[in-house]
Formats: C-alpha cells, sequence, structure tokens
C-alpha cells in the first residue's frame, strides 16, 4: 500500500513531535509552542477557541495528542517544509 505525500508527511511530523516532546504535550508546553502563557491557554480552550490544537482531558489534565498537533500544525501552514 502505497501513502500519499499528506499521509506521509503526518507521519514525520508526529514522529519529530514525539522524538522532541512525547506522545503527549501540555498546555505549558503548547503556551511556549505559541507564545502564550498557560492560563491564556486555559482561556482559550474554555472559550473553545480554534485556533488551539484539539485538547483531550487525561487524569484531570488538559492535553494534546502529538497526531492531533501535528494535524493542527499542518492544516495551519504551521511547518517548515
Amino acid at each position: 500500500m502505497k501513502l500519499h505525500f499528506e499521509e506521509q508527511l503526518q507521519i514525520a511530523v508526529t514522529t519529530s513531535i514525539i522524538a522532541k516532546y512525547g506522545a503527549f504535550i501540555s498546555v505549558a508546553q503548547i503556551g511556549q509552542m505559541l507564545d502564550l502563557n498557560e492560563r491564556s491557554v486555559l482561556n482559550k480552550i474554555s472559550r473553545a477557541d480554534k485556533d488551539l490544537p484539539k485538547f483531550t482531558k487525561f487524569k484531570g489534565r488538559h492535553i494534546v495528542m502529538a497526531q492531533d498537533l501535528a494535524d493542527f500544525m499542518l492544516n495551519n501552514n504551521l511547518c517548515k517544509i
């Protein structure tokens, strides 16, 4: 089965994120990536703003899964390729 370029790119970006940050990215790490403080990110989550990647609740904390972050980055042209 051949993968399309977009699928290969998705896998490459996800793998890079996991290598640098792990499979789960914290609110603080997302804030650093987007140049926002943690409180601003939490406010955006509570307002369901669309300018953030998809957050998931895990053990009472908000996290972003690496694949969701990769999707967000690719869909918003935040990857330098």
